[in-house]
């Protein structure tokens, strides 16, 4: 509808909170990026904080502005931030399940292991980076049964193009 990302957040807050008498929330990590430039408007509602790395490097996380998941308090101000994105840059966003995941000795998975799989796997397709990722992440917990959402999605940038 052409709003800012920090509106449009605030407003789905304001119509996750009604009628939430169960006290359900949602988290989430939005971003706008302008494929032509490399900039990007980005909002986190109580989401895990996102990957980055830049050309070639390892990843890291980035430390953005957390405010509270959706649907948790009403009249909720939610804020964006700025981050630049150059040719080769990537971002890698996750939800709670995969630092979260146990093993069978209810031993988290946890968010080294996960920057640690990214890095194995940094010089792969993106596809391919999220699936040894995943398969990381299913070696280490094998036959514990599972509690949360897996969800993973991976970005690179790779600039403008000449047509």
């Amino acid at each position: 509808m052409g709003e800012e990302p920090a509106v449009a957040i605030g407003n789905v807050n304001e119509q996750l909170c009604e009628g939430n008498d169960a006290g359900m929330f949602v988290t989430v990590w939005t971003a706008v990026i302008d494929i032509l430039t490399g900039d990007g408007v980005e909002v986190n509602a109580g989401h895990e904080y996102p990957t980055i790395r830049r050309k070639n490097g390892e990843y890291e996380i980035f430390k953005d502005k957390h405010r509270l998941p959706l649907g948790a308090m009403k009249d909720m101000t939610y804020e964006s931030y700025m981050m630049h994105l150059d040719p080769g840059d990537c971002l890698y966003v996750y939800t709670d399940g995969i630092p979260d995941a146990m093993d069978v000795n209810e031993e988290e998975y946890g968010l080294e292991r996960a920057l640690k799989a990214l890095n194995m796997y940094k010089d792969a397709s993106m596809e391919g980076l999220l699936q040894g990722v995943k398969a990381d992440q299913d070696d280490f917990v094998g036959e514990a049964n599972q509690f949360d959402d897996i969800t993973m999605i991976g970005f690179r940038y790779i600039g403008p193009q000449d047509e």
